[in-house]
């Protein structure tokens, strides 16, 4: 994405930038690739950015070594490039914590992208908007369903049309939270898109559809009572739980029980949707979820619960105040 004339001339501010975005949960239902929500795991990370001449030429960037630094790192770079900055001149040194499992189908990939953008834009004094950070966020994690997630918080649903990436932020209802079953072994995303079928029927297309366009309006609008009939994505969720053992059953058991659930992202996380008026709730609720919890792990592939709920913030950035000597 190229800049404006304007903006080649911004020059980012040394010194050291604390950033933080939210967990996020993709895919969801029948919106593949284009629905994402946020979630209330958090990814933190401080970013200093130094002249070249002030540290070592010869060591212009580095990572703590962490999974995900590098991540951190590399959006950094490419949104001070996207507004022209000439990353040659900048050392930029990058550490981070997170709360969010890595390889889970939880976004961690896309939260550590989009703290590395939100972090370099307030180094250039927010010279980017929010069209062109989501198109940078996009470009770098590869899905605009998490990176919209994690850059705006709440619900979104986002579409790359005309070489633009383009998303609407939703408020989640209040009282939805959920309950992620997380197994202990990764499923990372190339592996899980490989299994998925190359060419789609119309009619199989046209009902995707319909219920990835009804779920999100039942969840705007508060019928959250049809999330059972609507929270599911059969299309690219029954090949990708093929690929673990037990998670297929768990999903149905799940339902069997009347609580609906979604395949986080790419997997393996299960997304179970949680409201008050849900026909299973209390003993009920707590009794499938570890009926769930059991199934997956005489099969193989144990998990534990996660308790969540939507995060209303997406990423954000501050800069930290020199330290004092």
């Amino acid at each position: 994405m190229s800049a404006s004339p304007a903006r080649r001339r911004a020059v980012p501010v040394p010194g050291r930038y604390a950033a933080r975005a939210p967990a996020s949960s993709a895919n969801l239902g029948a919106g593949f690739d284009c629905l994402g929500i946020a979630l209330d795991r958090w990814l933190e990370c401080e970013v200093q950015l130094l002249p070249a001449e002030a540290g070592r030429p010869a060591e212009p960037e580095e990572a703590a070594g962490q999974a995900g630094d590098d991540l951190v790192l590399r959006a950094f770079l490419r949104t001070l490039e996207a507004a022209g900055a000439d990353r040659r001149r900048w050392r930029v040194r990058v550490a981070r914590r997170s709360q969010i499992p890595v390889g889970r189908g939880l976004g961690s990939s896309a939260a550590a992208v989009a703290a590395g953008v939100v972090a370099a834009n307030r180094a250039l004094g927010e010279a980017l908007g929010g069209e062109e950070l989501l198109a940078l966020a996009t470009a770098e994690e590869g899905h605009p369903d998490n990176a919209a997630a994690a850059l705006l918080g709440g619900l979104t649903a986002a579409a790359a049309v005309d070489g633009r990436v383009v998303a609407v932020r939703l408020e989640p209802p209040p009282g939805l939270h959920f309950a992620a079953l997380v197994p202990e072994r990764p499923l990372f995303t190339r592996a899980s898109r490989a299994v998925l079928p190359a060419t789609v029927a119309w009619p199989t297309m046209a009902q995707a559809l319909q219920q990835a366009t009804a779920l999100v309006a039942a969840v705007v609008t508060g019928r959250l009572e049809l999330l059972p009939l609507l929270a599911r994505g059969d299309l690219h969720e029954r090949p990708r739980a093929a690929l673990v053992p037990g998670l297929g059953e768990a999903m149905e058991s799940l339902r069997r029980a009347g609580l609906p659930v979604t395949l986080s992202g790419s997997g393996p996380s299960l997304l179970v949707w949680l409201y008050p008026e849900g026909s299973c709730r209390g003993r009920c609720e707590e009794a499938a979820l570890a009926a769930a919890l059991q199934l997956l792990e005489h099969a193989g592939t144990p998990a534990r619960l996660l308790r969540l709920r939507p995060a209303l913030a997406g990423a954000s950035a501050r800069r930290l105040e020199p330290q004092l000597r």
